[in-house]
């Protein structure tokens, strides 16, 4: 009988947390290129909130600020690349949590990508070795090596500072075009 009973207080314990959050009613408009308009409501008068956001490839949300008011602005000093940034609020008042569910929009880089320049063009051990200075913009994941006039071959490199490249196919006879992207 005692087990039964344990059995049945466990099933009915997360029943009694979820009595005591209630759901804030989030909404979330991109009010610019690059900023969002935060709205909500469902708490009473005089709350503190926590607004949270997370960015494309981030694993948790981040806390941005803190209010007492039920709007917010928020202007994403980040370059997001055509993707969504989500947001949420929370509060506490007494024993009841208030939040919203994870809600977002879809913000789109108006700032074309700047490209990289050619630093040096070198021939070691029978190879042309390129380096170049690295984009300025930091949404650059890595960048394609584009061979011939037009582009007959590619290759890419990974990474935003992997900034060099190495030509395996190196014939002194022939001329070589290269292009960096």
């Amino acid at each position: 009988m005692r087990r039964r009973l344990l059995w049945l207080v466990l099933l009915l314990m997360p029943l009694g947390v979820l009595a005591d959050t209630e759901v804030l009613q989030l909404t979330v408009v991109r009010a610019d290129t690059m900023v969002a308009s935060l709205s909500w409501s469902g708490a009473p008068e005089g709350v503190q909130y926590s607004i949270y956001r997370q960015f494309p490839g981030e694993m948790d949300m981040n806390l941005i600020a803190t209010t007492s008011a039920t709007t917010y602005w928020d202007t994403i000093r980040r370059i997001v690349c055509s993707d969504t940034v989500f947001y949420k609020v929370v509060a506490t008042v007494g024993e009841v949590s208030y939040a919203s569910l994870k809600e977002g929009d879809f913000f789109d880089d108006q700032r074309p990508t700047t490209g990289c320049t050619l630093r040096v063009a070198t021939i070691e051990d029978s190879k042309i070795v390129l380096s170049w200075n690295p984009s300025p913009d930091s949404d650059i994941m890595g960048y394609y090596i584009c061979s011939g006039t037009p582009c007959l071959d590619y290759d890419t490199v990974w990474g935003r500072e992997n900034t060099s490249y190495v030509c395996q196919d190196y014939v002194p006879t022939d001329f070589h075009s290269f292009r960096i992207l």
